[in-house]
């Protein structure tokens, strides 16, 4: 396969929200598709027969970026991955929405929030947990010391 300087990358999206969630759903879709002769692979995010939204990637890269060791497809993965834990990121996908996407076991996509610097749900939830046990011990501790009466 002949080298592109271009990387193309299609993103979907359209998962509909958890119950009680406040995001919106997705419902706008990008129609245009710039196809690259030498390199045409494609990624949908999300596979929804309610709505969907495709977004296309343009990357400018180098002639000599990608050989047999670094692939385009390899790269478009990995590119596409990124995006999904972004979008957990800031909150516009749930985690059970990526680990579907990405095809993961939960520790699978828990391993890579954390190399992508994102806390997972349950690890939000133990800070928590133990920021409210300190407080609940603190006040029973004031109580404990006061004198009754």
């Amino acid at each position: 396969m002949e080298s592109s300087p271009f990387c193309s990358l299609i993103l979907g999206a359209g998962v509909t929200p958890a119950e009680g969630s406040v995001k919106p759903t997705v419902g706008f879709t990008f129609n245009e598709v710039i196809p690259f002769p030498a390199f045409d692979n494609t990624f949908p995010i999300a596979e929804s027969p309610t709505s969907s939204m495709i977004v296309n990637l343009k990357i400018d890269l180098p002639d000599d970026i990608f050989d047999a060791q670094f692939t385009e497809s390899d790269f478009a993965a990995r590119v596409r991955e990124l995006a999904v834990l972004e979008l957990v990121r800031v909150k516009r996908l749930h985690e059970h929405e990526a680990k579907e996407m990405l095809a993961l076991e939960r520790y699978e996509l828990v391993e890579r929030m954390k190399a992508a610097g994102i806390a997972p749900t349950e690890d939000i939830f133990a800070e928590i947990k133990g920021e409210l046990t300190k407080a609940i011990d603190s006040k029973r501790a004031q109580r404990a010391g006061k004198p009754k009466g």
